[in-house]
């Protein structure tokens, strides 16, 4: 099984530590490594570093060749230009195949925390043990703690098969970022899972559905799958490559399909798609306070305080904040308002204060 992982967001809403020149799958949030090196580390008991495949933007490939010393110099293919996860998952899936077409590989994304690897793996495995047997796209389902509108959801159906007792479901449907009451009557319903973007198949069959479903998209890939391993490879991909239409893999392939299978997940996920989520995996102080790097409070609370230097940051009479403090940026704002710092970070870009960004 080969790991495909996708990397080359800007994660904007960890602004200001995750800038577009240090994306937030970059940084190391929690002293244990960068969320690249530990997405490596993770699968590394099923997945050699010769068969991991890191695909990524020309500004962020000196970084990860620095921070991945174990991967092969040709496993880490670079985009002309970003055209978003159906271009980019399916660039990565005809390298797999021009390897092996047989192959199955992992579609897995860079920037996410997965605190339970142990079934993470287990599950993973029985994933690519259903992939060797059927023509299907085998997802992770993310169980539901709660009723989240900006995650997509997976309806499961009728039991596909189990596994060393893990059972594995027919997906009905995904649902795009419902509204609220629609993803609480998903909750109840009991049936509905997050949609993680965990994708695992063989390769030619991921393939025959971007043939089938995006066939645009698949005669672009196909051209510069055919000069991979030439003289021709670079000057084709830089060539044809920013032509292909944008679009994710979701709407792309994924909720067109009715061979896809979904096994439900309990592993400790998170996108990390705030501070408030960074928040969620730091260990608490005695203050009830999360921490990283130097801080002294009087009557401060629930409060995540972020350091990214040795400036000692200081607080009084605080209680529910986020403030985190880069080189030359500082933000400061309730836990509740975390989720608009994406907002911020345009205001930022349409004032041109680009050397922030």
């Amino acid at each position: 099984m080969y790991a495909l992982i996708p990397a080359g967001g800007s994660g904007s809403r960890l602004w200001p530590l995750s800038r577009s020149s240090f994306p937030k799958h970059l940084l190391d949030l929690s002293g244990q490594g960068s969320m690249i090196q530990e997405t490596v580390q993770r699968v590394s008991p099923l997945i050699a570093a010769d068969e991991t495949i890191v695909l990524t933007a020309h500004n962020h490939a000196a970084a990860i060749i620095e921070q991945l010393p174990g991967l092969p110099p040709q496993n880490i293919v670079i985009e002309p230009a970003r055209r978003d996860t159906a271009p980019v998952i399916g660039l990565g899936a005809f390298h797999v195949y021009h390897r092996d077409p047989k192959a199955i590989l992992a579609s897995l994304h860079s920037d996410h925390v997965i605190l339970q690897n142990e079934t993470f793996l287990k599950l993973l495995k029985v994933a690519e043990d259903i992939a060797a047997k059927h023509d299907v796209i085998v997802t992770l389902g993310i169980s539901p703690d709660h009723p989240a509108t900006g995650y997509g959801y997976i309806a499961s159906g009728k039991e596909f098969c189990k596994i060393n007792g893990v059972e594995v479901f027919r997906v009905q449907n995904f649902t795009e970022k419902p509204n609220l009451p629609t993803a609480k009557a998903f909750l109840s319903a009991g049936n509905y899972f997050w949609n993680a973007g965990m994708f695992i198949a063989r390769a030619e069959v991921l393939l025959a559905a971007y043939k089938q479903h995006t066939p645009q998209t698949y005669q672009f890939l196909s051209t510069i799958a055919a000069a991979i391993g030439t003289d021709r490879e670079q000057a084709t991909l830089e060539k044809i490559y920013p032509t292909i239409p944008k679009e994710p893999i979701d709407t792309a392939i994924m909720e067109k399909l009715n061979n896809i299978v979904v096994i439900p997940a309990d592993i400790g996920w998170s996108d990390i798609g705030s501070w408030k989520a960074v928040k969620e995996i730091l260990p608490k102080n005695a203050e009830t306070n999360f921490v990283f790097g130097q801080h002294v409070g009087i009557d401060t609370e629930n409060s995540l305080v972020y350091s990214s230097g040795s400036r000692l940051i200081a607080t009084i009479g605080l209680k529910d904040m986020v403030i985190v403090e880069s080189e030359d940026a500082i933000l400061i704002c309730p836990v509740s308002a975390a989720e608009k710092v994406k907002e911020l970070v345009s205001m930022i870009k349409a004032e041109k204060r680009d050397s922030y960004l």
